[in-house]
């Protein structure tokens, strides 16, 4: 639930909520861990390494009652008992996925290979459109800019054309829906998209040099995996992401209302 926990801290600083005297609290520091420990064993899954599931399935008791700190620290009772209803429906979801294919779960991310991607890049490319624009968050807008973005990216990859247009064409889909979803100026909106995907690039070269210090001979063959290039890329878009938000903190209310 890594991503639950990000998007419920970015939606806390949209929002103007103080989320730094949760960092001072103990409580949260036993909800990471568990959450680092589970991250690894997602990577392990798309390794093909699935030995680490049994391991983090004996840890699934620690990790709800890590959860339950939080809850009588900051007593939000309500909430919880609400998000484990929804947890044990997801639960029963997928009892009845593992009973639909023969007492094995489906696991296998066929989705992230097929389309490149396992993460959401689309989420973080908008949020930094809206603050290079200065524009001020709009998040209905922004969650129906970043799916459309996602859908349209995953359009672009199938195309039979070389690499160079299909950033060419994310450029202008960004920008189209940036200013006609979220009524950015033009010229904005073409810097914005130029000054993002120049950083994103920036990012993903440093991490390739990184890369290529620590795999040398065989950062060809990672480039060439399409599963493991998708987790081998993702320190770049995390630290873009970081990048992102704490640039938009900063100078959202200097942004205008759309």
């Amino acid at each position: 639930m890594a991503e639950t926990i990000l998007l419920a801290l970015l939606y806390a600083k949209i929002k103007k909520y103080k989320i730094k005297p949760l960092f001072k609290s103990w409580t949260i520091y036993p909800v990471i861990a568990f959450e680092i420990i589970y991250l690894i064993e997602q990577v392990a899954i798309f390794s093909g390494n699935y030995e680490f599931i049994g391991f983090t399935k004996s840890l699934n008791p620690f990790y709800f009652s890590a959860y339950l700190l939080l809850v009588f620290k900051y007593d939000i009772y309500i909430s919880s008992i609400i998000g484990a209803i929804f947890m044990l429906l997801g639960g029963a979801l997928n009892d009845i996925a593992i009973k639909a294919n023969d007492g094995f779960m489906p696991v296998y991310p066929t989705s992230s290979y097929l389309t490149g991607y396992a993460k959401p890049e689309s989420f973080v490319l908008m949020l930094a459109m809206y603050a290079l624009s200065n524009t001020k968050l709009n998040v209905n807008r922004y969650i129906i800019s970043s799916l459309l973005l996602a859908t349209f990216e995953y359009s672009v990859r199938m195309l039979p054309i070389t690499y160079g247009v299909h950033t060419i064409l994310n450029v202008i889909i960004m920008i189209i829906l940036i200013c006609s979803i979220n009524k950015t100026d033009i010229i904005l909106a073409i810097k914005a998209s130029l000054i993002t995907t120049i950083c994103l690039f920036i990012l993903e070269g440093l991490n390739t040099l990184l890369l290529y210090f620590i795999f040398k001979d065989r950062l060809e063959s990672i480039i060439l995996n399409t599963m493991l290039k998708t987790i081998y890329v993702l320190p770049s878009l995390i630290c873009f992401a970081i990048i992102t938000i704490i640039y938009y903190s900063k100078k959202k209310d200097k942004f205008r209302d759309v």
